[in-house]
């Protein structure tokens, strides 16, 4: 069984937000909702209920592909945000105890735990034609209502972005220090993609920007190098090229 586009991109979705360390396996108010799914990948609403909508738009297709290759059932980080559960639909596909809370948790722990690296990292390179594409722009910054007003960053230009700063050997490496991963049991990237130009500063509607133009704004960092080049004192950023003399310095 092949996974539907929709399906990927909920899972894709899901593993970016393990990356950036959102989950936490007791801490159930920290998981996704089913309406923020939709905000977040530009879904429709299909009928009344946000969860129904869902499952027809690749959640269980994710389950079914989840189930079938023997994987950590990663949708149990889908939850109603009234009561933090996932809906009857999660223990069903995964032939599991409706409300077994005990399972659903462990299911949780490990799929936190799995490196979802292998379904979800495209390495296919951003062509030149890719950058040439003036329909190939991206929305950053544009403000939704999920629980709060937020700022929402562009998925499809993280993912581009990962491509585009990948090199040929598959690292994503950090410009500053040329740090990559270097242990196959580190889940993810752990090199982040730091944006020169605050998506604070953008309008609320957001900011579009051709894709050649919004990668041009980003730099893959490792987090260290990440948290420096933020932490001018008095506020603000290092430029680049401070970032350099600091880490070369030390």
């Amino acid at each position: 069984m092949s996974l539907s586009e929709q399906g990927k991109a909920i899972l894709a979705l899901l593993v970016d937000d393990i990356n950036q360390g959102r989950y936490r396996p007791e801490g159930e108010k920290t998981f996704c909702g089913y309406r923020e799914v939709h905000v977040r990948l530009g879904l429709q609403r299909k009928g009344p209920h946000w969860g129904n909508s869902l499952r027809t738009q690749g959640l269980v297709d994710l389950a079914e592909w989840i189930r079938q290759n023997k994987l950590p059932a990663i949708t149990g980080l889908i939850v109603d945000q009234t009561s933090y559960r996932p809906g009857p639909g999660y223990y069903e596909v995964n032939g599991a105890t409706a409300g077994d809370e005990r399972w659903w948790r462990n299911q949780v722990r490990q799929a936190i735990a799995h490196d979802w690296s292998e379904w979800v990292n495209d390495y296919e390179p951003v062509s030149e034609r890719d950058l040439a594409d003036v329909s190939q722009s991206v929305l950053e910054g544009n403000q939704s209502e999920v629980t709060a007003m937020v700022r929402k960053r562009c998925e499809r230009l993280k993912k581009r972005g990962r491509e585009y700063y990948r090199d040929s050997d598959g690292y994503l490496r950090c410009k500053a220090c040329k740090w990559h991963k270097t242990d196959s049991r580190i889940s993810g990237d752990i090199v982040e993609l730091h944006h020169a130009r605050p998506i604070s500063d953008a309008p609320a509607t957001g900011r579009l920007l051709p894709l050649v133009a919004a990668l041009q704004l980003l730099t893959p960092l490792c987090p260290r190098c990440h948290r420096i080049i933020h932490s001018r004192i008095g506020g603000g950023m290092f430029s680049f090229v401070e970032l350099e003399k600091i880490v070369g310095g030390q």
